[in-house]
């Protein structure tokens, strides 16, 4: 058995091991456990006390166990490193709720599936016949893997089987994949956790955890829902006095995933207020090399109306991160901090109706925008998070760089300043503000950028 305790050095607190007074790396053994709230490594140190075992290996706490160290640890990791956003798609693929080698067409397992709590969230998010389609891929997948299972006196898949490339085109698994994008990062390293850790335990489902970490689904649903992905744990029917009796293993499961559970609970609840601080402490250093402030992203202020030059200059923002060391555009925010908030940004002059009132439109409306003008494949640079502040909502975008750059081709945009439709524009960000390079500075800059990358590399 370990024993830990908490240090403070220089403003920031850090867990340690008292046998050898040594820092604890994270459970990649990378960089140390740290943060600057202290109470929030008190609870780390507790929830690892739930854990059977934690032994400490080359600095850091090797435990297969979901625990907060653990998700602390894939969040320091960095929840948007580009390796998850081809991790998401075949998690989807994979996902037990549709693919499980114990299940055939008519078993009573998949038909209570389709009938519970997880299974009618997804229906109401993303429609009945999308998510259709999910089962019956899932369904062509147990078949493709191994056509003489269930009750098929050939061997012929009854199902459309379609591969990876394929399934990640599908409308439904690109809503998935922008709904997890859109997570904070302390959502996304609970759900990746929990994706991880019951994985090696047979409950294969990024699906589930997804619905508990937005709160789409209870806890009791979540246990529920995990439980019935393996068929020796599916929870039982009470029985006519309303008694539920459960062996050792589902017992064992029940108590893990419910632990589980109320652990995701608490540690978001440590960051319900650091990620309104984190967006203030940005608006506060506004104008910086990696933040921008727009009081909105579509409509004009002074005319009220909304115009193609505004929502450009919000992709020249954008451009301008992909092409330097990233960044944050901030929309809600005026140039003196007025926190105006999305309130005052519509889509278009004829629709009334605010965006605030459906932030994934707006939220797919930019990215389309962002892809039509830099590319499809920038799409998974930039991420989206929305908070109140000062009782109005504003919205945060993180820009991840793009190694070999990204050009600008915003058609509207170059009919309005008379260049070419097809017309180029490099825009780069540089101290407090974007600029344009010329295409002898831009394949200048491409050359050395590349220089250094290769360096790195």
């Amino acid at each position: 058995m370990n024993f830990f305790s908490i240090l403070k050095k220089n403003n920031k607190y850090f867990i340690i091991d008292e046998s050898t007074q040594k820092n604890i790396l994270n459970f990649r053994g990378k960089s140390e456990i740290c943060h600057t709230n202290k109470s929030f490594l008190d609870f780390i140190i507790a929830d690892l006390e739930n854990c059977s075992n934690t032994e400490l290996k080359d600095g850091y706490i090797n435990t297969q166990e979901f625990c907060a160290y653990r998700i602390f640890s894939t969040q320091i990791h960095g929840t948007e490193n580009s390796d998850y956003h081809n991790y998401y798609p075949h998690a989807i693929y994979e996902d037990g709720l549709w693919v499980s080698e114990l299940m055939d067409p008519d078993s009573e397992n998949i038909k209570h599936r389709r009938s519970n709590s997880v299974t009618k969230a997804l229906i109401s998010k993303y429609g009945e016949e999308e998510v259709h389609k999910l089962f019956q891929y899932g369904m062509a997948r147990i078949y493709h893997n191994n056509p003489l299972r269930g009750n098929l006196d050939k061997d012929e898949n009854p199902f459309d089987f379609i591969d990876i490339k394929k399934y990640q085109e599908l409308k439904i698994v690109k809503s998935i994949i922008n709904d997890i994008k859109t997570l904070t990062e302390e959502q996304r390293a609970c759900l990746i956790t929990l994706h991880a850790t019951y994985k090696s335990f047979g409950m294969s489902s990024i699906i589930i955890p997804l619905f508990l970490v937005t709160q789409i689904i209870r806890k009791e649903e979540f246990v529920s829902s995990m439980m019935s992905l393996r068929e020796d744990l599916t929870d039982p029917i009470p029985n006519e006095k309303g008694l539920i009796n459960l062996n050792e293993t589902q017992q064992m499961t029940r108590q893990s995933l419910t632990l589980a559970s109320t652990t995701v609970e608490d540690y978001l609840k440590f960051f319900e207020s650091e990620s309104v601080d984190r967006i203030m402490s940005k608006i506060i250093n506004h104008e910086t090399t990696t933040v921008e402030l727009k009081s909105s992203f579509f409509k004009c202020q002074k005319t009220n109306n909304v115009l193609k030059e505004i929502r450009h200059e919000c992709l020249k923002a954008i451009a301008g991160f992909m092409n330097s060391k990233g960044g944050t555009l901030i929309i809600g925010v005026r140039d003196d901090l007025e926190i105006i908030g999305l309130e005052k940004d519509k889509i278009s002059n004829k629709i009334p109706k605010v965006l605030v009132e459906n932030e994934d439109e707006y939220t797919r409306l930019i990215n389309r925008y962002v892809m039509d003008c830099l590319g499809k494949e920038v799409s998974n640079k930039i991420s989206f998070v929305y908070e109140t502040i000062q009782n109005k909502r504003v919205c945060e975008i993180s820009v991840e760089r793009v190694n070999g750059g990204v050009f600008c081709v915003d058609t509207h945009f170059n009919k309005i300043k008379k260049y070419p439709d097809k017309e180029p524009i490099f825009y780069l960000r540089r101290d407090r503000e974007t600029i344009i390079l010329n295409s002898q500075e831009t394949h200048e800059y491409l050359n050395r950028i590349q220089g250094i990358d290769k360096k790195l590399n």
